[in-house]
């Protein structure tokens, strides 16, 4: 594991981005296909269809109709109820202001 010193923000996600993985942007053209490494085509984008074919299709047999019936009917009882007051009333404009100059400091 590395140490890493820095007050440079960049430098260092810079440095915690490097600790992973690396991206590479071409599939892997080898697969272990029937107890072997192959490079064949047709067996590498065979198991690569089989892999992702599913990966976005609807799956309902996992899918929890009752949680999601509770989370859907918790939100509107939540846009219904008046939680929201703090957020809906008048703004003081000397906060508003203070607010801009402190958002305008940190940008430069």
């Amino acid at each position: 594991m590395e140490y890493i010193q820095t007050k440079n923000p960049q430098h260092f996600w810079g440095e915690i981005n490097n600790l992973g993985p690396k991206r590479s942007k071409k599939i892997p053209m080898q697969v272990w296909s029937e107890g072997e490494i192959s490079s064949d085509l047709g067996k590498v984008l065979k198991e690569w269809e089989g892999a992702f074919s599913g990966l976005f299709s609807r799956q309902e047999e996992n899918f929890d109709h009752v949680f999601c019936d509770h989370i859907l009917c918790l939100k509107e009882e939540y846009l219904h109820s008046n939680s929201d007051i703090f957020l809906n009333r008048d703004s003081d404009r000397d906060k508003v202001l203070k607010a801009i100059q402190a958002a305008m400091v940190k940008k430069k």
